[in-house]
């Protein structure tokens, strides 16, 4: 409550002070008409001549009338100071009213851009996976794609002619593949019994060995260090056997 008759005196003094910069002329106005009004009052039975003796004459009078008429004034802005306090509060109220209006309204506009970048960070999201998905089917049709091929053989048994100087008989074999092989070193393994096994390269003018020699019964290890073995240039073995039938050959790469 002291607080509250604090604040209404405060605003009557701030009132008045701003009133007495403001409006002086209308102070001193109600001045002179207080003044004439009062000497009048007191001096009427002496007539005019001596109102104006005393007008000019009376300091202390004049200077307890300005009292008089500021108190007034004074009294005036007191009583007026609660309904200005109102309107000043009320004013304060209506502006934190549309300050927090303009907040609800920039912040729904913020829900509504928020939502809007939500939902353009979820397309992107989606673009995004879509397209992982398809590196990721990209990077296994290539990997299929380049997956080596496992070197595969395929031999081929051709007539030949008798070789009496190393054994009673002979078989050739044409053996195809689908990888360049180098250097050449595959074991020859026979049903039946032979004597030696000899290898070369189709096409090839000459022939750099690589070791040869048996590696179990029936079957022969061969060498070559050059030239290669390729699609194109196929390797050629000759089985060497002394029996009617040496059976089906077989070769590892």
């Amino acid at each position: 409550m002291i607080h509250y008759w604090v604040d209404v005196l405060h605003k009557a003094l701030s009132d008045f002070l701003e009133f007495m910069d403001v409006g002086q002329i209308l102070y001193w106005a109600l001045f002179v008409v207080v003044s004439v009004a009062w000497l009048f009052k007191k001096h009427r039975k002496s007539g005019w001549a001596k109102i104006k003796e005393s007008v000019f004459g009376s300091i202390l009078e004049e200077l307890l009338i300005g009292l008089a008429v500021a108190s007034l004034i004074f009294m005036y802005f007191l009583f007026a100071a609660p309904y200005g306090l109102q309107l000043e509060a009320e004013g304060r109220t209506n502006s934190s009213g549309q300050s927090l209006q303009a907040l609800t309204s920039e912040n729904s506009q913020l829900k509504g851009q928020l939502a809007d970048k939500d939902a353009r960070l979820q397309t992107c999201s989606g673009q995004l996976t879509d397209a992982q998905k398809n590196v990721n089917d990209c990077l296994t049709q290539l990997g299929k794609a380049n997956t080596a091929e496992p070197p595969k053989v395929t031999p081929f048994v051709v007539p030949t002619i008798t070789d009496t100087k190393v054994a009673a008989h002979t078989k050739t074999i044409v053996v195809l593949t689908n990888k360049i092989i180098t250097p050449i070193r595959s074991i020859i393994s026979c049903q039946g019994d032979f004597v030696v096994v000899g290898a070369t390269v189709a096409n090839a003018s000459s022939i750099m060995g690589g070791g040869a020699g048996w590696v179990g019964t029936r079957q022969y290890r061969i060498g070559i260090g050059s030239p290669a073995w390729t699609p194109t240039d196929p390797l050629i073995l000759t089985v060497y056997y002394n029996e009617d039938d040496v059976g089906q050959c077989s070769i590892s790469p």
